[in-house]
């Protein structure tokens, strides 16, 4: 039994260690910045080529939680946001994933795409 109960503690011990260095090496997103998993309802038009690998976001800001990593994807815009810093940034998916998030204009390279068919490409804002 006490082999036990040290083989218990020794496990919680790890785990506590194990998380206390995941917490320490995590991502941080300022709760004044981040909009944190933010998730606007506007679609509009539009799809942007993103040829470098960069981080899907889950807010409009650098500092916000990553979502996942991409590589030369195609993004279909649903809206566009300008943050308090000044920057903009477009929510939206991943083609052939159903990943939504957030990706700074800097990193797109935006195409106009009528998703409707009627003759014109409206961006929405969030």
């Amino acid at each position: 039994m006490r082999v036990r109960k040290r083989a218990l503690a020794t496990i919680v011990g790890l785990l506590m260690v194990a998380g206390g260095t995941t917490l320490a090496i995590a991502p941080t997103a300022s709760a004044t910045n981040c909009k944190g998993s933010w998730s606007p309802t506007a679609n509009g038009e539009g799809k942007a080529l993103m040829n470098a690998n960069r981080n899907l976001k889950l807010g409009p800001y650098g500092d916000c939680t990553n979502a996942l990593s991409v590589d030369h994807v195609v993004f279909w815009l649903w809206c566009y946001y300008d943050n308090t810093v000044g920057n903009e940034w477009w929510y939206g998916r991943v083609n052939g994933i159903n990943a939504m998030g957030w990706f700074s204009a800097d990193d797109l390279q935006i195409q106009g795409y009528d998703d409707n068919g009627d003759g014109y490409v409206e961006y929405q804002v969030c």
